[in-house]
């Protein structure tokens, strides 16, 4: 399944480069903040984009689930980021277009809602990490 099938994000928005691995509860991908992204600055993006990184990884998973369950059918509807727990932001910035590794676990779901424990790496260190909510079930509108 391609990105676009899963997200509805766009460049310069898209943040998941690639999924690396993938399981029914926790997903590795890849990611990077573009330079042409609004939020970047003489080459850096605040750490705080890193949340978007995890939340967009978190719809992959789902996305990826909802077509596992339903092969023919529509792309997931959107999902929401609604809860943030715990986050741990270890820098202030981020190097964009840099390659970042996203892990992503799924913590628990109940009807709409879904809790996940996100960590994201650069070259190995630890950027950010803690827990986000999303609302909004992977069916169809």
């Amino acid at each position: 399944l391609s990105l676009e099938r899963l997200l509805p994000h766009r460049p310069p928005a898209l943040f998941v480069t690639a999924v690396t691995e993938h399981s029914d509860n926790a997903i590795v991908c890849f990611g990077r903040i573009p330079l042409g992204h609004p939020s970047v600055c003489n080459g850096f993006a605040p750490s705080t984009m890193a949340v978007e990184m995890a939340a967009q990884a978190a719809g992959v998973l789902m996305g990826i689930h909802h077509f596992s369950q339903d092969p023919g059918s529509s792309p997931p509807r959107h999902g929401y980021l609604v809860s943030l727990r715990d986050i741990r932001f270890d820098v202030m910035t981020i190097p964009a277009d840099r390659p970042l590794q996203v892990r992503v676990k799924l913590e628990a779901s109940f009807g709409e809602m879904a809790m996940f424990f996100v960590r994201i790496d650069l070259d190995g260190d630890r950027v950010v990490e803690g827990h986000l909510g999303v609302a909004g079930p992977p069916s169809t509108e």
